[in-house]
C-alpha cells in the first residue's frame, strides 16, 4: 500500500467475485464522498454481512452508503489521504483481525468507514486454497486465529484482558487436538 502511487489502494481476496457495476459504483461513490478512510462494497450474502455496526441503529438513510464501525478485509478501498502516519495494516497480524485493528484505529481517529450499498460483491469464503490441503489449512487457521485474537486484545485492551479471554480457547483447542 505504501508503494502504491495513487491516492487509493484496493485490497481484495482472490475468492471474491464482482458484479458488473461493482467497480463503477465504488469509483463513483469515492468521488462523491471522499471524506472516508475505508470504503467497501457490500456483500450479497445478507446472512453474513461484511460490516459491523456497534449500535443497533442505522446511522443514516443515505441511498448510496452506510456509515459502519468496521468492514471485513476481503474487499476494501483505502483512501491513503486519511492515513497521515502512513501506517496501514499492523504486520504483527497474520491472516486474521488485521482489518478489525485497522478499522478500530481509524474510528478512534474519528475517520469514516463506509459500505457502498450499490457496489455488490460475492465472497466465496475460504475458497482461495485447494481442497486437498483442507486439514493443514484448518490447523493453520486455528493457530493464526488464536494468535491474532490474543494480539488484538493485548494491543487494544491490555495483556491481562487478552490472557483471560484467550486461555479458555487455548485449553479447548488442545483438547480438540488430542481428542
Amino acid at each position: 500500500i505504501k508503494l502504491c502511487k495513487t491516492d487509493y489502494a484496493f485490497i481484495i481476496n482472490p475468492d471474491v467475485k464482482f458484479y458488473e457495476n461493482t467497480m463503477h459504483e465504488l469509483i463513483s461513490l469515492s468521488l462523491k464522498y471522499n471524506n472516508y478512510s475505508i470504503l467497501a462494497p457490500i456483500s450479497d450474502n445478507t446472512q453474513y454481512p461484511n460490516y459491523k455496526i456497534k449500535e443497533k441503529k442505522i446511522r443514516n438513510d443515505d441511498p448510496d452508503f452506510l456509515d459502519v464501525d468496521s468492514v471485513d478485509g476481503y474487499a476494501m478501498l483505502i483512501n491513503k489521504n486519511k492515513f497521515n502516519d502512513n501506517v496501514f495494516f499492523d504486520e504483527n497480524f497474520f491472516l486474521y483481525l488485521e482489518n478489525d485493528d485497522l478499522c478500530l484505529r481509524k474510528k478512534k481517529e474519528n475517520n469514516k468507514i463506509y459500505i457502498a450499498k450499490k457496489a455488490k460483491i460475492h465472497h466465496l469464503g475460504g475458497k482461495s486454497h485447494s481442497i486437498n490441503h483442507e486439514k493443514e489449512i484448518e490447523f493453520s487457521r486455528n493457530w493464526h486465529w488464536m494468535w491474532s485474537k490474543f494480539y488484538f486484545n493485548k494491543k487494544h485492551y491490555g495483556y491481562l484482558y487478552s490472557f483471560f479471554k484467550s486461555f479458555p480457547i487455548l485449553v479447548l483447542s488442545f483438547l480438540k487436538f488430542f481428542i
